[in-house]
């Protein structure tokens, strides 16, 4: 089990460092992302305040969301292809929600991530 506080103590380098201040903005993207068993790729700050989310469904679609870091704002969404446009540092550690499914497969080890003592999810960290 890993909590979203220590999270802000991984090296750099590793996106889910920033993710409590992303987590309004990765919400909104969850809930846009087309599909069932949406995982979050990478999440990253961005200029004026805003956040971009790459997600995975369960069929292998990608897909970038950009939206506010309050998650408040439209989510705009858009399909990535699946072989090209690859992000550095992207599915090196997936966050699912917790009314999703983690991946599965032998290539994942998985934490429970918690808030505040509420369990919010999985970090799935990619080995091989």
């Amino acid at each position: 089990m890993v909590s979203v506080a220590e999270l802000k103590r991984q090296g750099d380098g590793i996106w889910t460092r920033y993710f409590d201040d992303m987590m309004p903005a990765i919400t909104a993207c969850l809930a846009k992302n087309p599909g069932d068993l949406v995982s979050v790729l990478k999440a990253w700050p961005m200029d004026h305040g805003m956040v971009g989310v790459r997600t995975i469904n369960g069929n292998g679609g990608r897909y970038d969301c950009l939206v506010t870091s309050d998650g408040m704002g439209t989510a705009h969404t858009e399909q990535v292809e699946t072989t090209t446009n690859i992000l550095p540092g992207e599915d090196i550690v997936r966050y699912t929600p917790a009314n999703s499914a983690y991946p599965g497969g032998e290539c994942f080890a998985h934490e429970r991530l918690e808030q505040n003592g509420v369990f919010i999810g999985w970090l799935s960290e990619k080995t091989c």
